[in-house]
């Protein structure tokens, strides 16, 4: 990122995170995302999306807290633009960007005044109780599938002639 747009970028939304994913995991990491936006509805009352629509906010905090970056964005839509230039969007294929896209909109523009702005830090701010809990799920969640691997692999070996 150049320095000067580092410079421009509020602290807030910038962040080293955990590096806890890669490229293969975000398939998974938007299953577990739209099960808990369809969780959050239920709680609410609402009727369940079948998509990622409208939780753009929730997602990006979501994959700052394990992958870091910078949360970007304009007012139709914000995302996380990680150190490397790469863009991580786990609502690319939702509803309500597909009809930016189709619209000629550019979802990906960056709008330095709407990311400052204060309606937009405070309403982020909103969402971040419930990334916690996402983040924290998720990893007690890859804590288990990983003590069940490693418990597998410790599993006695057989001797030659005991194969069953």
């Amino acid at each position: 990122m150049p320095e000067t747009e580092r410079k421009t970028t509020p602290a807030a939304h910038r962040s080293n995170g955990g590096r806890l994913i890669c490229a293969g995991d975000l398939p998974l990491l938007h299953a577990f995302a739209l099960a808990l936006w369809q969780e959050r509805a239920r709680e609410r009352c609402e009727p369940v999306p079948e998509c990622l629509a409208n939780s753009c906010k929730f997602t990006a905090l979501f994959v700052q807290a394990l992958a870091g970056g910078t949360i970007r964005g304009n007012w139709q839509h914000v995302h996380v633009r990680l150190d490397s230039g790469s863009i991580v969007d786990l609502n690319s294929d939702a509803m309500d960007v597909r009809l930016l896209k189709l619209s000629g909109i550019d979802p990906y523009r960056h709008d330095r005044r709407f990311i400052a702005s204060r309606d937009f830090k405070m309403s982020l701010a909103s969402c971040n109780a419930r990334v916690k809990a996402w983040v924290a799920d998720l990893k007690n969640q890859r804590a288990t599938s990983w003590a069940e691997e490693l418990k597998a692999l410790q599993r006695p070996m057989l001797g030659p002639n005991e194969l069953t």
